[in-house]
């Protein structure tokens, strides 16, 4: 039963990754939940969570944007970072984001662990709610215009090794915005799925047996460059990633004419 043990350890840093998003999503949600009050009826959600139901206008052409809340009893002002955001009768919703530097109301137009937003900013000749910007629940945004799409929402997404290679491979343009953000949120979800998972012990010991035999064999070539890769590969292992294929080739290369160090790598893989 003991040596069964280190198979059931999860790592510290996974844990606290896998808590993290948990908790992201589940802000999300509750977010979600004040800023989709109902349709047929105006209101804002102020910071402290109230829900303040009346007729809404947005003031955003102003240095400071703000929002002002009438009812039958009387008018209140609340500046935007007073604000969660508001919502229109019509269903649309209005978020508070901070978009390069200011705070401001976006309007939401795909949500998400990394939703689609329109927004103003401070430009008197753009049309209100015209440009675009994708935000993740991290707070890290990204503007983008027709003619940057790929290459400024395609270096945002990288961390999704799918959606890379799809705009490596051109299959995203500007009309796949929609499918794009789909395809990335549904590869964070499986990422935090996959992260959750207990390391796999047996293949990180082999691999140090293979660093500890790359550090001792004299004759291999760019031995650096090995244990950097295997290095590369250990992270991999510890986020239960899969190894890239780029990444098996080059080392299959470099430990040719080693066959005990092959049979390590194998076993690996």
């Amino acid at each position: 039963m003991i040596n069964n043990l280190p198979s059931l350890i999860i790592s510290q840093h996974t844990i606290i990754s896998t808590l993290r998003m948990i908790l992201l999503v589940l802000a999300i949600s509750v977010f979600n939940s004040h800023l989709s009050y109902s349709q047929g009826e105006d209101y804002v959600v102020t910071v402290k969570g109230d829900t303040l139901k009346g007729k809404v206008i947005l003031h955003i052409r102003t240095l400071q944007q703000s929002a002002t809340l009438k009812t039958a009893e009387k008018k209140h002002v609340y500046k935007v970072y007073q604000l969660l955001g508001a919502g229109k009768a019509d269903g649309t919703i209005y978020h508070t984001k901070k978009i390069l530097g200011v705070y401001q109301f976006a309007q939401l137009v795909k949500p998400g662990y990394l939703s689609y937003y329109l927004y103003t900013g401070d430009e008197t000749t753009s049309q209100p709610f015209s440009l675009q910007v994708l935000i993740k629940s991290d707070g890290t945004e990204k503007t983008f215009s027709s003619l940057v799409f790929k290459k400024r929402v395609g270096d945002f997404l990288s961390d999704c090794e799918t959606v890379k290679e799809n705009f490596d491979n051109d299959l995203y343009t500007r009309k796949d915005l929609d499918q794009l953000i789909g395809d990335y949120n549904d590869c964070i979800a499986e990422q935090t799925l996959v992260r959750s998972k207990p390391v796999d012990h047996d293949k990180m010991a082999i691999l140090k047996s293979l660093q500890q035999a790359v550090e001792t064999e004299k004759s291999v070539k760019d031995k650096k460059g090995v244990l950097e890769m295997l290095t590369d590969v250990e992270g991999k292992l510890n986020n239960n990633q899969p190894i890239p294929g780029y990444l098996v080739d080059a080392l299959r290369k470099r430990l040719e004419g080693h066959p005990e160090l092959m049979k390590s790598l194998e076993a690996l893989l």
